[in-house]
């Protein structure tokens, strides 16, 4: 398998530049916030249930709610929906800087914080197909999750530094302001959705995007590969602690440095293996690439006990995530205009059920089998995903209606050795000032 060492280009498209930057800038803050609400809770409490509970706030609005807000969300343009998304979590972030609420009303707001999260990465997935070129969408794909990676990282050693120079409240206040930042940004977009004269209902909106992963089978495929990765993947990532200690017997510190292994692989993995090629042709590439890099992090930790080589297995499990992006790549080639976000919302969903799934399984699997074969065996059940076959030929489920494709009442089959067949579809209209991208796209 030939690896490429073509970084990811910056796409041409001004308002991709501007949603980019913008995302990169609140995922910062996000994440510096996230450890200081854990460090704030943990000093209040002395409970470590209930910094979980804080992380738990964060999730719970992927599972439904966020769902229901971004299909509500579709009537509306979505430079105006992110701007008013950054400034509900700003205004949030404000209140628990600035004031010191009790446990219960500090966990409310940071709740309604978390329900413009899912409407927020939505409407950004959704604008990144809309304004960039068709092919330039691989690398705009590439380039959001190597930043995404880089940004968490940067985003908890930042938050780390900042509670030791400041404190953690301090570091809400922080975050309040990146937001600030953000909707600054992303108020300057120029691209417009658009929105249909008579809105369809939440439910009718929920319907379609249901029948789109319902119906379309490559896409369907390409996510159960990614969730059966992602469950393997996390089912070791999630136990590093209890690996560290159990194999290699480390020290806390080094635990720390284990976990930042993984996430650096898959910054590797994400710029260097190549996205490019057919939708199809390069699904089954990363695939290999997952699959190969789960079988050879198992055969690293039989060596565990040495922490060189550990290291090396989890560095090398950041390899794993490399099926998510190229099946990020080809579903969103494919989801058609009518109901885009929710589409993009349920996928989030999904994968945050992958991610809690395999940290459970994980855990079980350690509990029965030890820690070694657990870990290995987690590893392994990601071979089931040779069983998501992505067909040559497939036709193009609507969201919307009951037609094939993204116009009603047409008929097509895509043929995905041929990505020239594919149309790509952003329901935008766009100034002659926006960037220089064929206004057709």
């Amino acid at each position: 398998m030939k690896i490429s060492s073509a970084l990811p280009t910056i796409p041409r498209s001004r308002d991709f530049r501007r949603v980019w930057s913008a995302a990169i800038i609140s995922q910062l803050g996000d994440w510096s916030a996230r450890l200081a609400i854990g460090i704030m809770v943990f000093d209040r409490t002395d409970r470590p249930i209930y910094v979980g509970t804080a992380a738990l706030v964060f999730i719970i609005p992927y599972f439904g709610l966020g769902q229901a807000l971004t299909a509500f969300a579709e009537r509306f343009q979505r430079r105006n929906v992110m701007v008013s998304c950054d400034a509900l979590r700003g205004v949030a972030f404000l209140i628990l800087g600035v004031l010191d609420p009790p446990l219960l009303v500090f966990f409310i707001v940071l709740f309604i914080a978390a329900t413009a999260d899912p409407v927020f990465e939505a409407n950004v997935s959704a604008t990144i197909l809309e304004t960039v070129d068709g092919d330039e969408y691989d690398s705009a794909i590439r380039l959001r999750h190597v930043s995404g990676e880089v940004a968490t990282l940067g985003g908890l050693g930042l938050g780390g530094l900042l509670v030791g120079w400041l404190d953690a409240q301090q570091v809400l206040l922080a975050d309040a302001l990146t937001f600030a930042f953000s909707a600054f940004v992303i108020a300057g977009l120029v691209a417009r959705r658009q929105t249909p004269a008579v809105p369809p209902t939440v439910r009718e909106t929920f319907a379609g995007g249901i029948r789109f992963l319902r119906h379309d089978q490559t896409s369907r495929n390409a996510v159960l590969a990614t969730m059966i990765t992602l469950i393997a993947a996390m089912a070791v990532q999630a136990q590093v602690p209890v690996i560290g200690l159990e194999l290699a017997d480390l020290r806390p510190e080094l635990i720390g440095a284990l976990a930042m292994a993984t996430p650096a692989g898959s910054i590797v993995a994400l710029t260097f293996v190549s996205t490019r090629g057919t939708g199809r042709a390069a699904y089954y590439r990363n695939l290999v690439v997952s699959l190969g890099a789960a079988v050879l992090t198992a055969g690293l930790l039989q060596f565990g006990d040495n922490p060189f080589a550990l290291f090396a297995a989890f560095f090398t499990l950041g390899f794993v995530y490399q099926t998510s992006m190229t099946a990020n790549i080809l579903v969103g080639r494919r989801i058609p205009a009518e109901g885009r976000t929710v589409v993009f919302g349920m996928l989030q969903a999904l994968i945050i059920i992958a991610n809690g799934t395999g940290a459970w399984l994980g855990g079980l699997a350690i509990e029965l089998l030890g820690t070694r074969a657990g870990a290995q065996i987690s590893l392994l059940f990601s071979l089931a995903a040779l069983l998501a076959v992505i067909p040559k030929v497939t036709p193009r489920v609507a969201a919307a209606g009951g037609a094939t494709t993204a116009q009603r009442g047409e008929e097509l089959s895509i043929d995905l050795t041929d990505d020239s067949r594919m149309d790509h579809t952003s329901g935008m209209n766009r100034t002659p000032m926006s960037d220089d991208i064929d206004s057709n796209i």
